[in-house]
């Protein structure tokens, strides 16, 4: 088995500690910032008797000891989702799976696409994005779970949803990809980066919509109205209740929504 990089290398546990402290600001919070070099995620690095070493990694090493080579839960993780931190009581073990449910939970997201989007102008290095969710046909899920569905890799679903392909084009089979890739792509998809972003979107478009609700009778032509209220008069009941069912079949889904049938 690879040995997996631990302070057990280490020979001058007093001299790391030492170092590791000379560059610690306690801020406010209780988090122990690291102020010396950071990786592009943030991650404090230190140089000690020949290896780099995450700062965060050795400071609960430091604290508890060595974590064991057979151990499954190798991996030192934040409570405090603060990349910087390392204070001892802000880090717990974990396992890669426990280190993943927190990126998708914290709106993370690996280091190949912070690298990959950072070529982007108007990329923002503070944006968080995680679990990836798409709004199609009114419905949102995330996108593994619409690949699953359409039988599609999920990278490919992805670009199909980006590229705005239109909405009876995105379940096709893979091999009619790049016959479609450049024709006609210009639909609007919902895109959400993690959970809460899903579930704040619904809340705002709940309110939206009971703060715009309207009786269907609001939504009739006045001219319509008329005829209605002669019809009412001549009891012709089976006219008027035709009008509405008109007027109804007439109104788009969002407009039904919005009237509240």
């Amino acid at each position: 088995m690879k040995t997996r990089k631990s302070i057990s290398l280490i020979r001058d546990y007093v001299g790391l500690d030492k170092k590791l402290k000379s560059k610690l600001f306690i801020s406010q919070n209780g988090c122990h910032e690291w102020t010396g070099a950071k990786n592009y995620d943030g991650y404090g690095v230190i140089w000690f008797e020949g290896y780099s070493w995450a700062t965060h990694r050795v400071a609960y090493e430091l604290a508890n000891g060595a974590i064991s080579q057979s151990s499954e839960k190798f991996w030192v993780l934040h409570k405090c989702d603060n990349p910087s931190c390392c204070n001892p009581e802000h880090l717990y073990v974990g396992s890669p799976s426990d280190n993943a449910r927190d990126c998708a939970e914290r709106c993370r997201k690996s280091v190949g696409w912070r690298l990959w989007a950072s070529q982007d102008p108007n990329f923002d290095p503070k944006r968080k994005v995680g679990t990836v969710y798409y709004e199609y046909k009114g419905e949102i899920k995330t996108l593994t779970e619409w690949s699953e569905l359409f039988g599609i890799n999920a990278i490919t679903l992805n670009q199909r949803f980006m590229a705005g392909w239109r909405e009876e084009d995105i379940p096709l089979p893979a091999n009619k990809y790049k016959r479609h890739i450049l024709k006609d792509c210009n639909t609007n998809y919902k895109r959400f980066s993690g959970i809460e972003e899903v579930n704040n979107y619904l809340t705002n478009k709940e309110k939206k919509l009971k703060e715009n609700k309207v009786p269907v009778s609001a939504r009739i032509p006045v001219w319509m109205k008329s005829i209605l209220e002669n019809s009412a008069i001549k009891n012709d009941r089976n006219f008027s209740l035709e009008l509405i069912n008109r007027v109804k079949l007439s109104l788009t889904e969002e407009e039904k929504k919005i009237a509240g049938i």
